[in-house]
């Protein structure tokens, strides 16, 4: 092979040199650029609020758009159905404070309501005496149908004089039939004609699967309701302020008279129920308040209300086996639904 000559080598060198030193330019001056460009970007983003406060009229498809507030995400927009093995045949859990459905169980069934009535009945008869502290004069000629019949009575007596106020309170706490039946007649005169105002508020309510036959819960075929319904009712009368009074109490006291010199002290079935549970117990929520209701038919039924840190909630349960005398499978139900789905 030829040998190069030293002119040959002296201009290979010289060409390279020129080579790189160019390559090295081209380099310098794209990173020049690219940090003018970002420079002039960033000045111009700089400046551009500043010339907001000009007059500038912003078209209907600029304002599309526009940056939007990103929605509040939580699980207060979902429903769930109930998967924990529970002794009603129906359930229901609403979250009263934001109104979601939390979570449901054949909550659509048509079932016997027994004594759960009673809330329907007070909230007609507060809606229909426009002074709760009159003064009505316990008849008392009907209580003896009451009692062949094994409703549950709170203890009026003939010719004792109560409040209306103090008649709600009997009718809720002690689930007293004869308190109920005493608001229907001052209301409507008999019994008859105040069911037919239950069912047309139910109807108000859209209550779409209810219908009543009489103003406590005793058995009737044609007397049924849902827990949706249910928990629709008192999802509306919790807003009346004096339901919510009643429903919340654990004891009252309707003061004496002559018909009656010591007073009748009354006391929550709810509560009464829930401080005899002995396991099964609420972990962080506070049992607020609420209606039992029993019938063989019905089984045993639980409306509650109950409260955690943020909100408070709606728990009704329908038909769970049992009766008055055996573990109380209506509250330990709603118990584990509050324990699993309430925060």
């Amino acid at each position: 092979m030829k040998e190069k000559s030293l002119l040959t080598e002296i201009y290979e060198k010289t060409r390279d040199d020129y080579n790189n030193g160019v390559s090295m330019y081209k380099i310098l001056a794209l990173c020049v650029f690219l940090v003018a460009t970002i420079i002039i970007v960033s000045v111009f983003a700089f400046c551009l609020p500043a010339s907001s406060n000009n007059d500038w009229e912003v078209s209907e498809l600029d304002k599309r758009f526009e940056p939007q507030e990103s929605p509040n995400i939580s699980l207060d927009n979902y429903t769930f159905d109930i998967t924990e093995e529970i002794y009603s045949r129906a359930a229901i859990v609403i979250n009263y404070t934001t109104g979601n459905v939390v979570c449901k169980k054949n909550e659509s069934a048509e079932l016997f309501p027994a004594s759960l009535t009673k809330m329907m009945t007070v909230l007609v008869a507060m809606e229909n005496i426009s002074d709760l502290s009159v003064n009505i004069t316990v008849d008392g000629k009907h209580f003896g149908q009451l009692s062949e019949a094994g409703a549950s009575v709170a203890g009026l007596v003939a010719g004792e004089k109560v409040t209306a106020m103090d008649l709600c309170y009997a009718t809720i706490l002690p689930s007293g039939a004869d308190a109920a039946l005493t608001l229907a007649e001052y209301v409507s005169g008999s019994e008859e004609d105040f069911v037919v105002l239950m069912n047309k508020k139910a109807k108000e309510l859209g209550m779409a699967d209810t219908h009543f036959c009489n103003v406590s819960g005793l058995h009737n075929d044609e007397h049924y309701s849902t827990a949706y319904d249910l928990a629709l009712m008192m999802q509306y009368a919790m807003k009346n302020d004096n339901f919510y009074k009643v429903i919340t109490s654990e004891e009252y006291t309707i003061p004496p008279d002559s018909a009656a010199p010591n007073g009748l002290y009354v006391y929550s079935t709810v509560f009464d129920k829930a401080n005899k549970m002995t396991i099964n117990k609420l972990n962080t929520a506070k049992l607020l308040g609420g209606k039992s209701g029993y019938t063989p038919e019905a089984g045993l039924c639980l409306a509650t209300v109950c409260k955690t840190q943020d909100y408070e909630y709606i728990t009704v349960t329908l038909c769970a086996d049992g009766t008055l005398y055996t573990p109380q499978y209506a509250m330990i139900d709603t118990y584990t639904l509050i324990n699993n789905y309430a925060y």
